[in-house]
């Protein structure tokens, strides 16, 4: 407030300043018009008259204003921090401060109203609060609606996201390297498809590394690379190797294509620094039972490697239009002296190799076919079995002939001389019992050789009667005769039953060879018990595979001395109900010749029979005459499936030696005839194929379909889009389907671009066999050979 302005207290302040000032004297001539009222403010109507205004009106405390009020000044209103301004009106204008935008407010600056712009989101309605004390780097979650909180469990640090518990994916996890806790790496994948485990141990997708040989020349091709070695390093790889000849010259036409199972490996000698020739070499074991164009590892496949740097596995194409495709399987990159090595065999990368002249690195090894078991082997020249001081020769013969050996008499012996085995004669006397000397001996220790003549008492091995100890490892080399071997500190290990079984810890057994009955005499073939299983508790579901010969003295067809042996696997169960589980009971045979048994068939001649889940026994139908039987039990087990139950001591057992006769079947309740095991493999089987879509026809294979002996699924043909056409092909039977959608690279032609092309095929988990690229139109055709999967996965 300046020093012009005035402040009224009161109405009689008013009128007394009126008055000083010489407003109200007779002298001035002012005359009062009109009839004022109480609390009216006089008002001047001319220059000697006032009057009283009701729109001006003053009680003592408050100044009332009917009308406009307009200050030239300054001015102050309230003059305590309690009092308060009521603006009772439309429009406010201040027209001293500055027009604001969408997002203006007014502030006060201290010491005047300006305006200032806020972020556009408080009119929203979307502002959040915050709670608890977050600190730096903590992500923010939400506690409700509109309130979130710092979560130490979940920081950022700006390249690390840490997670103190589980990170949850419902779709895909994208990385390419997965490390443990401590910073290491425990799982890498590689841009080329290669899947690098912690240790260095590796597998990978299969991965197509080439694309088509065009010029039809047979040249080469790179499929696995390795980098440097170290220390005592010896990395080998085991890998799925498929060559796909488009117009293979011997095999038929489009989509032959031919598997092999390559294993490659090499070695660095640590103590010397160079490649360890002794475990550096590369084996191919074809997967196809045909010729492959005379493709042979001796001339066509090669390890390549350059001192202990790098390494490479090369392959030679077929005879025209060949690509290739690897999945490695497994392999590792350890070693046995310090540490692992990060760096393992890969495959190289898709189709960044080409057809083309071999490349060597330094120092070539050429591949070798894997060593095939062999009925009958005559060598002519010289032969070598074993090739380390570790290795042993087993020879499972009654007779050994050694041609060239002279014969010796009663006191000869073989010996090896340091080149050869030859006889010599010994002293008669080492066939008595009258050659040794004895000393130094105490009670209950067993008398040791300390010369040629002499023996004296070992105190690290006695015997007491009962007990046979030994300090240190007993090592027999025929065999140990004995009904049980027992832990260190007493607990069984192994037990060998009265009836042959071995029981192994946590109710796994085996057994040797039992002959279960005697010969059948009246040849009229009957039935024998061969296995036998006491009962059953909680979820148990024992198994048995056994290896059952049958020997029919005088089988008609066949004469004296056939035998005929069968794998037999039975299984049965006990459900929560306590009852027998018939999903997981049943019996199926494996015949291990090829020709028919005089017409034995499972689904006649064995039977799993049970009683509840009292006990169940195997029993199996004889031949035409004086049969006998064996059985061995190769593995079973009596695990429980229920988590946190026991063992059960109890496991299928063989029938105690010659225990069993030939008699009539006796059945315990339920019987569950055998079946064949599944080792015979689909025909092809024709599908029905969608609107438009057909066999390419002329001389190239039709589409088809088919299971192999160890359950893969299999596709071929050379399939045509005849007109407009859906994505789908044909569908797969139940049983034929993938659990999982695969995706399949395979070749195709479009005929608007009138150019080949590479195309996608997909089977998903219902069966249906798709092309996703590219999309199928009139005239294109697609060859669906190599697709290859299995219904597990």
């Amino acid at each position: 407030m300046s020093s012009n302005d005035i402040i009224y207290q009161s109405k009689g302040a008013l009128i007394a300043f009126l008055g000083d000032q010489g407003f109200l004297t007779a002298s001035a001539g002012a005359q009062i018009s009109g009839t004022p009222s109480d609390n009216e403010v006089a008002v001047w109507t001319g220059a000697t008259t006032v009057e009283g205004d009701s729109n001006l009106t003053w009680n003592g405390t408050t100044l009332d204003i009917g009308g406009t009020l307009t200050v030239d000044g300054n001015t102050t209103l309230g003059d305590a921090s309690g009092d308060s301004v009521t603006i009772n009106a439309q429009t406010i204008d201040v027209p001293n401060i500055t027009t604001g935008t969408d997002n203006s407010v007014v502030v006060y600056n201290g010491s005047s109203m300006v305006t200032d712009e806020i972020d556009s989101k408080v009119w929203a309605g979307n502002l959040i609060d915050y709670t608890g004390t977050p600190v730096n780097n903590q992500l923010a979650i939400w506690t409700d609606m509109d309130t979130v909180e710092g979560d130490s469990s979940l920081t950022w640090d700006g390249s690390s996201l840490t997670a103190t518990g589980r990170l949850n994916a419902s779709t895909a996890v994208q990385t390419p390297l997965l490390e443990y806790t401590d910073g290491t790496d425990a799982l890498n994948i590689v841009s080329d498809g290669t899947i690098s485990f912690a240790y260095g141990n590796v597998g990978s997708p299969s991965v197509q590394t080439t694309g088509l040989e065009s010029d039809g020349d047979g040249e080469w091709t790179k499929i696995l690379t390795h980098g440097a070695l170290a220390n005592y390093e010896t990395p080998n790889v085991v890998a799925l190797v498929t060559l796909n000849p488009m117009a293979f010259s011997a095999g038929g036409g489009v989509g032959m294509h031919w598997e092999f199972m390559v294993t490659a490996r090499w070695g660095r000698d640590g103590g010397t620094g160079a490649v360890y020739t002794d475990f550096t070499d590369v084996t191919a074991e074809a997967l196809n039972s045909a010729a492959l164009d005379s493709w042979d590892p001796t001339t066509d496949i090669i390890l390549t490697y350059n001192g202990t740097t790098s390494a490479e596995v090369w392959i030679k194409g077929l005879s025209n239009q060949t690509s290739c495709e690897v999945s490695i399987l497994g392999g590792t990159s350890m070693k046995p002296v310090s540490g692992n090595d990060t760096t393992s065999w890969q495959v190289a990368p898709y189709r960044t190799s080409t057809w083309d002249t071999f490349t060597s690195l330094g120092t070539n090894v050429y591949g070798t076919w894997v060593s095939k078991t062999l009925t009958d082997l005559t060598v002519d020249g010289n032969t070598t079995l074993g090739d380390a001081s570790g290795d042993s020769l087993t020879i499972n013969a009654q007779t050994i002939d050694l041609a060239n050996v002279a014969a010796g008499t009663d006191n000869t012996v073989l010996i090896y001389n340091g080149s050869t085995v030859l006889t010599d004669e010994i002293d008669s006397r080492v066939w008595g019992s009258t050659l040794v000397d004895a000393s130094n001996g105490t009670d209950n220790e067993l008398a040791i050789f300390t010369d040629s003549n002499s023996v004296e008492g070992d105190s690290n091995l006695t015997w007491d009667g009962s007990t046979l100890a030994a300090t240190g490892v007993i090592n027999a080399s025929t065999s140990i005769q004995t009904a049980l071997i027992e832990y260190t500190d007493g607990d069984d290990a192994i037990t060998i039953e009265d009836a042959g079984t071995i029981l192994l810890p946590n109710g796994r057994r085996s057994s040797p060879s039992v002959t279960t009955t005697d010969t059948e005499s009246d040849g009229d073939g009957e039935w024998t018990k061969i296995l036998t299983h006491p009962a059953l508790r909680n979820y148990e579901a024992p198994n048995v595979i056994a290896l059952v010969t049958l020997n029919p003295m005088g089988y008609y067809a066949a004469g004296l001395g056939e035998h005929y042996e069968f794998i037999v696997t039975a299984r049965w169960a006990r459900n929560a109900t306590a009852g027998a589980y018939p999903q997981h009971t049943d019996i199926s045979v494996t015949a291990l010749q090829r020709g028919l048994i005089n017409g034995w068939d499972p689904a006649t001649d064995i039977i799993l029979t049970y009683n509840g889940v009292s006990s169940a026994e195997v029993w199996i139908k004889g031949l035409s005459n004086y049969t006998s039987c064996e059985v061995t039990i190769l593995g079973g087990s009596s695990d429980q499936g229920q988590a946190g139950s026991s063992f059960n001591s109890d496991g299928w057992r063989t029938v105690t030696r010659e225990g069993s006769t030939w008699d009539t079947f006796s059945s315990l309740g339920t019987d569950v005839y055998g079946t064949w095991a599944g080792y015979s493999q689909d025909s092809w089987t024709a599908p029905s194929l969608g609107s438009n879509w057909a066999n390419y026809g002329g001389v190239y294979q039709t589409v088809g379909y088919m299971k192999d002996s160890i359950g893969f699924i299999h596709v071929r043909g050379l399939v045509k889009a005849t007109g407009a056409v859906s994505s789908t092909i044909f569908t797969l039977p139940t049983g034929y389907r993938p659990s999982l959608t695969h995706i399949f690279a395979i070749n195709a032609y479009d005929d608007s671009a009138a150019a080949y092309d590479h195309g996608r095929c997909d089977i998903d988990s219902n069966g249906a066999v798709k092309i996703i690229a590219p999309t199928p139109a009139s005239g294109d055709w697609f060859a669906l050979e190599g697709i290859l999967f299995d219904t597990q996965s």
